[in-house]
């Protein structure tokens, strides 16, 4: 080889060597910046309680903190940018049941927002057990950003009584449960089904129980209302009257007065009505957004309507 195809051949090799470092090395700050970006997205899950009732509702609060220089907006983009990855105590994944469709969001930069949702409607939580979670938060052109791993249970409960009435061309069962979701409390719950369509259509928390001697009183009127009293602590009773449906439509606090505790019985013509005792407070309520309950679908795959309302009668799409 002459000397001047050597000194041509070896300049481009150079040049070549050269192009590639620069390549990598631009290669590299590109990935350093995502990282560095995604590492200045902080995303974390939280709960506030550990053991929750089978079917209630499962409320857990995502915050995501936007510690870049700019602002970080969110948007849904055929899939929603909010996910979740949820799984059991073995390691299997849990079914989705109703996909999330989170509205965009805007974080300013250096600020830090939350969300609250409740997962029951959307995830297979159908046995009792312990389950991990995992918020999936997909910001534009820089992937995915996990939380951390939260951990909870699902408990049965213990049923205190059943029945069962026809409604619309079906049946409704209403089921009195008591439930512990720590050491120190336990909660008496309602949940709403109907087990010839497989749907659960509410889970409803009435409020403290502290007696396992005496019953709750569970009466229905002539609209199918349903009526419970039960006692909450040493001469303290709580009413709460139920519609058909499920929809929680007046809780009221009762004391009671010597030889006069409060019960319910029938005030004529098919209504019910509270007995004796006198009467704390009364409040005509719908339950609020963080407390709202969902119909939700059961293990064989029955699925609500996706713009269902809190606690109307969803039929499987």
């Amino acid at each position: 080889m002459l000397p001047g195809a050597a000194c041509i051949e070896a300049g481009v090799s150079c040049r070549l060597l050269q192009m590639r470092r620069l390549l990598f090395c631009l290669a590299l700050l590109l990935t350093m910046g995502i990282f560095s970006a995604r590492a200045e997205v902080r995303v974390s899950i939280e709960c506030e309680r550990v053991n929750y009732l089978l079917y209630a509702p499962v409320v857990v609060r995502v915050i995501i903190q936007n510690n870049t220089e700019v602002d970080l907006s969110l948007s849904s983009q055929g899939e929603s940018w909010l996910s979740f990855m949820v799984t059991r105590g073995d390691g299997f994944a849990v079914h989705t049941d109703q996909k999330l469709d989170m509205e965009p969001v805007v974080i300013k930069a250096g600020a830090t927002k939350s969300t609250t949702l409740n997962l029951t409607p959307h995830y297979s939580f159908r046995e009792q057990g312990n389950y991990k979670v995992r918020a999936v938060v997909d910001i534009p052109g820089q992937g995915q950003i996990l939380s951390g791993n939260l951990q909870f249970n699902v408990v049965k409960g213990q049923t205190v009584l059943s029945r069962t009435r026809p409604l619309e061309g079906s049946e409704r069962t209403y089921t009195l449960i008591r439930f512990s979701p720590d050491n120190t409390s336990t909660q008496l719950y309602l949940r709403v089904d109907d087990t010839k369509e497989n749907l659960v259509y509410s889970t409803l928390e009435l409020g403290p129980i502290t007696s396992t001697v005496v019953p709750p009183q569970f009466a229905f009127d002539k609209d199918g209302s349903l009526h419970v009293l039960h006692t909450i602590g040493q001469g303290s009773y709580r009413y709460n009257r139920i519609s058909p449906t499920g929809v929680l439509e007046n809780q009221s606090n009762y004391e009671a007065v010597p030889e006069m505790p409060p019960r319910l019985t029938s005030a004529g013509d098919g209504a019910i009505m509270v007995a004796g005792g006198q009467v704390l407070n009364q409040e005509n309520r719908r339950d609020r957004l963080s407390e709202a309950k969902f119909p939700v679908a059961n293990a064989q795959g029955k699925t609500p309507a996706a713009n269902a309302p809190a606690n109307g009668p969803v039929k499987p799409q």
